[in-house]
């Protein structure tokens, strides 16, 4: 943030996603289309699913 440079790039790679939230510790959450939740870690790399399935 000090910098404002990007440090990190995520692509779920499952479409468009619907909200992204930012943690303290610089890990964020993402909802999207594919009715996922998932935890992108702060240094990058995949999301972990947290929960699936969300009804339509």
């Amino acid at each position: 943030m000090d910098t404002g440079a990007e440090i990190a790039e995520f692509d779920p790679g499952t479409g468009p996603l619907y909200a992204v939230a930012f943690a303290a510790d610089g890990t964020l959450l993402t909802g999207g289309i594919d009715r996922t939740i998932r935890d992108w870690p702060a240094a990058g790399g995949d999301g972990t699913v947290l929960f699936a399935g969300a009804p339509e």
